[in-house]
């Protein structure tokens, strides 16, 4: 783990100056040291009953959001995630779904897995109707009966 903070000489007051050239980035690991997931406007949820610990989600997190430790993934790192949702397109499993909003401090992960289940609730329902509505279509049109 990064134990030194590598932008520790850049403040709020620090000018163009302070900057490396071209913003060039010569130091990795630095993002544990700002906790920007407030920024979110979608909050991932973890199933761990569907998660099937294939950890595709891992690699794909640009804000390494997921953590992994035995060779298993864990919840969410909160203060890290900015909701892009990368994580849950790439599960083949639905293991993770993205729900409008941040949670609020100190909401449980109940709290936080029921706001995603509404969410994929309506995406399911959204779905469906899609679905059924294609062979009344195709009916319509002298296709499959």
């Amino acid at each position: 783990m990064i134990e030194r903070n590598l932008m520790e000489h850049m403040t709020e007051t620090s000018g163009w100056r302070d900057l490396s050239p071209a913003a060039q980035v010569f130091g990795e690991g630095n993002s544990i040291f700002f906790n920007t997931g407030d920024w979110r406007s979608e909050t991932p949820s973890w199933n761990r009953e569907r998660c099937k610990q294939c950890l595709l989600c891992f690699p794909v997190c640009p804000d390494s959001s997921i953590p992994v430790s035995g060779g298993k993934r864990h919840d969410f790192d909160f203060e890290h995630c900015k909701g892009c949702g990368v994580c849950a397109k790439t599960c083949p499993f639905g293991a993770i779904s993205m729900f409008l909003g941040t949670a609020p401090a100190g909401a449980s992960d109940a709290a936080i897995a029921g706001g995603a289940r509404a969410a994929a609730a309506a995406n399911t329902n959204h779905a469906a109707d899609k679905t059924s509505a294609a062979p009344a279509a195709a009916r319509a049109k002298g296709g499959a009966k």
